[in-house]
Formats: structure tokens, C-alpha cells, sequence
């Protein structure tokens, strides 16, 4: 579902699990998540992951974790100190997923991709490109007009 000429980067997104949970109410999308997962655009940090796992919102979505191993992965040494730094910071509080979501994109210079308001607002304070779960959509050429 791809369109033509269509521009899809060949870097990762950093997800958080707003932005999944809400991909997967639309099975042609959640299709279309799957379909970039498989070209390596898609990066779940694993605290993410565990949120995803602890969560009652989404069996699907757990599903999608264990069917898809290599989006997830734990932070790497640098990440790990932007995620204490994006947890210490006074104002909005996030929750792990959205921290080490931000950290990841950070310290990569990856787009994040948030559907909660806090969690894109600390973002765009880091600097970095956030998108919506529905502008990610469009972003990477999803066409369907259900979402």
C-alpha cells in the first residue's frame, strides 16, 4: 500500500507503545507496521517493550513483539544515560516507554513516534522530529483513509 514515489526513509522510527496501541485498532494499518518492521524501520526500545508486555490493552501488540524480535533491543550505553537524563528532568513526567523512547531518537538523531501529548511536548524540547502515529502514517506512505 505503499504510493509511488513515495519517499520512506531507510532509518528506524523509535515507537512508543501509545503510538502502537493505537496502530493496532486499525488492522490495515497494524498491517502496514508489520510491513515496515520487516524493511528494519521500526525500533522498540525495550522498556517499551515491557510496558507493551505488563499492558492489558493489547494482545496483539505482544504478539507483534515476540513475531518480531529485532524491532526491540535494550539501550546502549549512551541511550541509557539520555533516558536517566529525559526521567530526571523537572516539568512533564513520563512514563519508561516514553523516556527511553526520546533517548533512543536522541541520541540517534531518529524520528519518535508518540501519541500522547507530554510525551511529544518533551520531544520537540529535545529537538526532535515526533510524529503521531497518524502522521507516521502518512509519512511513510500509508494510503487507506480508515485511520
Amino acid at each position: 500500500m505503499v504510493r509511488k514515489g513515495s519517499t520512506i526513509g531507510l532509518f528506524p522510527y523509535v515507537f512508543d507503545s501509545s503510538a502502537l496501541f493505537n496502530l493496532k485498532r486499525d488492522k490495515e494499518a497494524w498491517k502496514f507496521l508489520k510491513s515496515r518492521a520487516d524493511l528494519g524501520q521500526v525500533l522498540i526500545p525495550e522498556q517499551v517493550g515491557n510496558e507493551v508486555r505488563r499492558g492489558w490493552q493489547s494482545d496483539a501488540a505482544r504478539k507483534f513483539l515476540s513475531s518480531n524480535p529485532d524491532t526491540e533491543r535494550a539501550l546502549t550505553r549512551e541511550e541509557e544515560r539520555m533516558y536517566f537524563q529525559v526521567m530526571r528532568q523537572k516539568g512533564l513526567m513520563l512514563g519508561e516507554g516514553e523516556s527511553a523512547c526520546i533517548a533512543v531518537a536522541a541520541v540517534n538523531s531518529y524520528p519518535a513516534v508518540i501519541d500522547e501529548k507530554p510525551g511529544t511536548r518533551k520531544a520537540k524540547q529535545h529537538a526532535l522530529k515526533c510524529y503521531s502515529s497518524q502522521e507516521w502514517l502518512i509519512a511513510t506512505g500509508y494510503t487507506s483513509k480508515k485511520f
